[in-house]
């Protein structure tokens, strides 16, 4: 019983120190989201006069319903720009439920980065690769002249050309941008790595300290690399200090879990870091012998939809409000 409250309570310390490293690449850095003024959101400040861009907005959603929004801050403070767009896409609730045509183009000025969110509904017509296309041929030359107020403007009449049918021509990048990856895959790597760090934890020698890192490799993908660094020392450290406080627990017991660590070369204490490593779990032969082993550029697009609710940035009164629709992800992202 001792044993067992000793390895819970190892357990939620582990668990705790994992979640501290999931939460801090999600916590470093996280912008909010600014309030939706109307069409043109231009927080950054270089837009300008914006009164003929939200007329243009206006006719748009008039014509056909869809609901383009441009929104501009200075910087990200380090937060990437696809879970950024994604996020201010469904605070805004962009575009009409049900119909999820809506579409958000964000620029982040100091951080040179610009993305396309789109809406479920218009990722038919306004694909991923479209979506690049426009970044780079439209925007980004102009961007990088400074020229904010002219690469919105040519990114939006771009957008809603293709939304009338038009089509974009260009040379589409040979590696596309990585889309933002929902934050539940992240959460469930993490959650498989700490249920196989507990398993490796309780024993079964080197068939269950492969399973970790492995795990860990994902995170990898997902996370800046210190961050999945610091999560997978975090649970090594955690299973061996488990895994040795078991040992130490049942090497102080008699009978026949002693005789368990002989079968094990262990005859005094403390063990090595090897024969931490190797150690299959005294309990194996204590009669039970259940198996403890295991074989085991910057620029992005991306699509809403909404409803308008409230009065515009600049020169225009338009309102507007969400209206429940829905972003299915997709766009691309580029630098200049």
């Amino acid at each position: 019983m001792r044993q067992a409250l000793g390895r819970a309570g190892l357990a939620r310390w582990l668990a705790l120190l994992v979640f501290c490293a999931w939460m801090l690449p999600a916590s470093a850095g996280a912008q909010d989201v600014p309030e939706l003024r109307g069409r043109v959101n231009d927080y950054a400040g270089v837009l300008g006069n914006t009164s003929a861009l939200e007329a243009k907005l206006a006719a748009e959603e008039q014509r056909a319903g869809n609901q383009v929004v441009v929104l501009t801050v200075a910087d990200l403070a380090g937060q990437d720009i696809e879970s950024y767009a994604n996020a201010a896409f469904h605070q805004w609730r962009l575009g009409h439920k049900g119909v999820d045509n809506g579409v958000l183009i964000v620029l982040a000025v100091k951080d040179r980065r610009a993305r396309i969110e789109v809406g479920y509904g218009l990722e038919g017509d306004l694909t991923d690769v479209t979506s690049s296309l426009i970044l780079r041929e439209q925007m980004h030359p102009l961007f990088a002249k400074g020229d904010y107020a002219g690469g919105i403007n040519a990114g939006v009449d771009a957008v809603l050309g293709v939304l009338a049918g038009a089509t974009v021509t260009g040379t589409p990048e040979s590696t596309p941008h990585k889309d933002s990856v929902p934050i539940w895959v992240s959460i469930f790597l993490m959650v498989l790595t700490v249920i196989f760090s507990l398993m490796a934890a309780s024993g079964g020698g080197l068939a269950t300290l492969w399973v970790t890192p492995l795990c860990s490799i994902f995170l990898f993908v997902l996370w800046p690399w210190y961050w999945a660094l610091a999560a997978l020392l975090a649970c090594l450290m955690g299973v061996y200090a488990m895994r040795r406080q078991n040992m130490r627990k049942a090497f102080t017991r008699k009978g026949m879990v002693r005789k368990a660590f002989a079968s094990n070369h262990l005859t005094d204490w403390p063990p090595s870091l090897w024969q931490v490593m190797l150690w299959v779990g005294a309990w194996t032969s204590t009669g039970s012998r259940s198996s403890s082993s295991s074989d085991s550029s910057s620029w992005s697009s991306s699509s809403s939809s909404s409803d308008w609710s409230s009065s515009s940035g600049s020169s225009s009164d338009s309102s507007f409000s969400g209206d429940g629709g829905d972003s299915g992800g997709g766009g691309s992202s580029d630098s200049w």
